[in-house]
């Protein structure tokens, strides 16, 4: 939670700022602010608590300048969400429709929940767009959904290669990271969200570790030929991609979080293997 102040008149905040956890109310939410300014000097005061997330501090840049142009960058932020997010609703329907039709094609269903986890990913983590939705939802269930929606990324990736080359993904990987998966989800279900943000680097390593083997199985299928297997590497890339811009993002190297090109690339070059597969 935060509260800015200008000149000694509060400008913005969201959340309840309190010295304790229980006189805080936590939330994840960005604002756009307009002001004006009748000197040359301006003196900004921010204050936070956080008991809920990692970090503790402000992890973002602020941004100064002419109100549209910073209304501008506010509306571009959520025409790209609206618009990444009709795209994963649309290709998730669309693979789960055949799904329904052809059950024995698990590939189908890997690309519909890829599809759905990349929807509640881009809400939950682009530009606080989950709360621009619902303002007023429980910040606790707010933060499982999205680390639910992180943790549930490697897997489906696992999920989707396996389907498409399972003579070339080995079994017993495969049981480790669902066993992997399992374990984490527990822990974000039952343990204090707090303790979920100390596990982010161990996350990071263990999906940036699936990423490369993903990238080796696709690589094998591609030496032998197999059909679609060159989009399913580059796909894979894209995701590879994605989780660098994640945890340099997470770390404040990155300003900006390419992740979603990523997921994005990854998701229309996987759709576009499945329907050369099935052709």
């Amino acid at each position: 939670a935060y509260k800015l102040f200008l000149n000694g008149k509060q400008l913005g905040g969201a959340g309840k700022v309190g010295k304790t956890v229980e006189d805080s109310i936590a939330t994840w939410k960005t604002e756009v602010k307009a002001f004006q300014s009748n000197s040359n000097q301006m003196d900004f005061i921010l204050q936070i608590s956080n008991f809920s997330a990692g970090g503790g501090a402000v992890q973002r840049k602020i941004v100064l300048g002419q109100e549209q142009d910073v209304l501008d960058l506010k509306k571009l932020s959520m025409i790209i969400a609206v618009f990444l997010c009709g795209i994963y609703v649309a290709i998730g329907f669309y693979h789960l429709l055949l799904f329904y039709t052809r059950v024995k094609e698990k590939t189908f269903l890997a690309i519909g929940l890829a599809a759905d986890c990349f929807f509640f990913y881009t809400i939950c983590w682009y530009e606080s767009f989950f709360f621009e939705l619902f303002p007023d939802f429980n910040w606790h269930t707010f933060a499982q959904i999205a680390w639910l929606s992180l943790i549930l990324l490697p897997l489906i990736l696992a999920s989707f290669c396996r389907s498409i080359f399972p003579s070339i993904f080995s079994t017993w990987v495969f049981r480790s990271i669902l066993v992997f998966t399992a374990v984490i989800t527990v822990g974000i279900l039952f343990l204090p969200i707090a303790k979920t943000f100390n596990l982010a680097k161990l996350i990071f390593v263990v999906e940036m570790a699936i990423s490369f083997y993903c990238i080796y199985v696709a690589s094998v299928a591609v030496r032998r030929k197999l059909k679609g297997a060159s989009f399913v590497f580059m796909g894979v890339v894209a995701w590879l991609f994605a989780n660098v811009c994640v945890g340099l993002y997470g770390l404040s190297v990155l300003e900006t979080d390419f992740s979603h090109l990523g997921f994005f690339l990854f998701i229309m070059l996987q759709s576009v293997a499945v329907s050369v597969r099935f052709s």
